[in-house]
């Protein structure tokens, strides 16, 4: 299959999951880079504070960094939240920091 358009993709995806009749359980959504399938009743931010409660850490105290809507939920969550330079323009609405390099190379330390 060749390139296409990722609301295309995401169209194709939920229209074989109600065939399978497990379109109100999974959440499709694409990042930009990949297609994201996740239980419909979950999200990264949901997993964050997940994450915080087990290991005994504020929410407020964690640095999260993204670069595209599939992140902007979790924005509200953590205390940092950062976007690097090439991320959404919602994501960098919502985070506190915003990189002034794109991807990995705006968090790479040399």
């Amino acid at each position: 299959m060749g390139a296409r358009d990722p609301h295309e993709l995401v169209g194709v995806v939920m229209a074989e999951l109600r065939e399978m009749g497990l379109d109100s359980k999974v959440r499709v959504s694409h990042s930009g880079y990949a297609l994201h399938l996740q239980p419909a009743n979950s999200s990264k931010a949901v997993a964050v504070r997940y994450l915080c409660g087990i290991m005994g850490v504020s929410c407020n105290d964690v640095v999260y960094i993204g670069d595209s809507d599939t992140d902007v939920d979790v924005m509200d969550v953590v205390g940092y939240g950062v976007a690097v330079s090439n991320a959404t323009d919602e994501l960098k609405r919502r985070a506190r920091i915003v990189l002034d390099k794109p991807s990995g190379r705006g968090v790479l330390i040399s």
